[in-house]
């Protein structure tokens, strides 16, 4: 259940990735009026100064309401 800060999309969205414990990711603290669509891409931000900016995460896998799911960009194991 990890936290990092991110950026999603063409608009830049920002918002907090979280870790579920059970290998899915969500976007935390989404505006109820947010511009994010399934597929848009989910990159870090350098907010809070723990990461570099733009590196890939993921992208946008499902969008319900405020609910919204991203699936990584690479399988944990591929990760070095």
């Amino acid at each position: 259940s990890s936290r990092i800060p991110v950026t999603v999309g063409t608009k830049a969205v920002r918002s907090i990735l979280g870790g579920n414990g059970d290998g899915s990711m969500q976007l935390l603290f989404v505006s109820p009026n947010h511009a994010i669509k399934v597929g848009d891409a989910v990159i870090t931000s350098e907010d809070g100064g723990l990461l570099p900016s733009a590196l890939a995460i993921g992208e946008v896998s499902r969008v319900s309401g405020r609910t919204v799911m991203v699936k990584a960009s690479r399988s944990l194991p591929d990760i070095d």
